[in-house]
């Protein structure tokens, strides 16, 4: 087990057309198209049936093709645009304000025809990228503290995982592009509406680039069952759409502000991620003590394995801009 603590956490920090297309003459123009095509099929029985036909089967190709593309609905004051895929569907949910994020749909998400290099084409990631986890955070109260995640997520290049609700951090990652994924059991969630001010309970947050929403409504799903899923894709960002000789690191960060999030945090660890834990909350000054060999209340497998894994503790006294510095040295070098 790696646990430091000193006042300075960088100190400590180490890691088209067909080619039979009819004449024009046969087209729209003609006051009875059908009749014309008709008497057409009937003077020329060689050519101008297969003309016809296979005119007429690309232009409903092409209807068909256009009416898909632009084929919406309304879902809770919400814009979602459809998708044909059998295992996940991709829409648009549109926020107060005018902000968009992708929302990807999983009703099962331990389908065998799940396709993670898919998944992360349409999220724009098919390089091994950095990935930040963000866990055990209740929502806003510290922002101003947090913002330091997403400065680091900037300047090297990573890909920000959390649980999709309010962290506090969604305007500094929308400002400077960065890529913010939401996962979520849609069972747990709630989804915004023109009156919601983005305070209710379990409102998935603006300021998130991807959502991706597990089962459905009504299968009591619940948030730790879809952590397996978190991980997986997590390590598919790591490691790219396969065939790169390298993979790119993962830290996760915990808040400790609640503990309905250290099962992810224990699974991660034992993955062999680092622990970046915030010792300004009441979960990091348990954890702080553990790690002193003081008794905790915490739960005897997350103890095992954090003392196991590599774990290092944010002093409270430390500021957004020396939050930036410890989590972008420990995605850039290795301990």
């Amino acid at each position: 087990m790696d646990s430091n603590r000193s006042p300075s956490p960088i100190s400590k920090a180490a890691s088209g057309s067909s080619k039979g297309a009819a004449p024009k003459s046969q087209g729209r123009s003609s006051p009875k198209p059908q009749d014309a095509s008709f008497n057409s099929q009937k003077s020329n029985k060689v050519s101008a049936p297969n003309k016809s036909f296979v005119s007429n089967q690309s232009h409903q190709k092409e209807d068909q093709k256009q009416d898909e593309k632009q084929s919406t609905f309304m879902t809770q004051n919400q814009v979602v645009e459809k998708n044909s895929e059998s295992s996940h569907t991709v829409n648009e949910l549109l926020f107060p304000g005018g902000k968009v994020a992708k929302l990807i749909k999983l009703p099962n998400p331990k389908s065998r025809d799940l396709n993670f290099t898919e998944l992360l084409k349409k999220c724009g990631i098919t390089q091994p990228t950095p990935v930040i986890l963000l866990s055990g955070f209740e929502g806003d109260i510290r922002s101003r503290l947090l913002v330091g995640v997403a400065r680091a997520a900037f300047s090297t290049d990573a890909v920000i995982v959390d649980n999709g609700l309010k962290s506090g951090i969604e305007v500094a990652c929308w400002r400077k592009k960065v890529k913010l994924l939401g996962v979520c059991p849609e069972e747990q969630i709630v989804y915004p509406t023109k009156a919601s001010g983005g305070d209710r309970l379990g409102e998935v947050s603006a300021g998130h680039s991807h959502f991706f929403m597990l089962g459905s409504k009504g299968d009591k799903m619940r948030w730790d069952s879809g952590v397996l899923f978190k991980l997986d894709l997590m390590e598919r960002i790591r490691k790219g759409r396969g065939g790169e000789s390298y993979t790119c690191k993962g830290l996760c960060v915990l808040v400790g502000d609640s503990s309905a999030h250290l099962w992810e945090v224990e699974k991660v660890l034992k993955a062999g991620w680092t622990l970046l834990v915030l010792e300004t909350s009441p979960i990091g000054r348990d954890i702080a003590g553990l790690l002193k060999g003081r008794q905790s209340s915490l739960p005897q497998s997350f103890q095992q394995a954090l003392k196991a894994g590599k774990v290092f503790l944010f002093p409270e006294e430390g500021t957004a801009e020396h939050l930036a510095s410890a989590v972008h040295l420990h995605l850039v070098l290795s301990l």
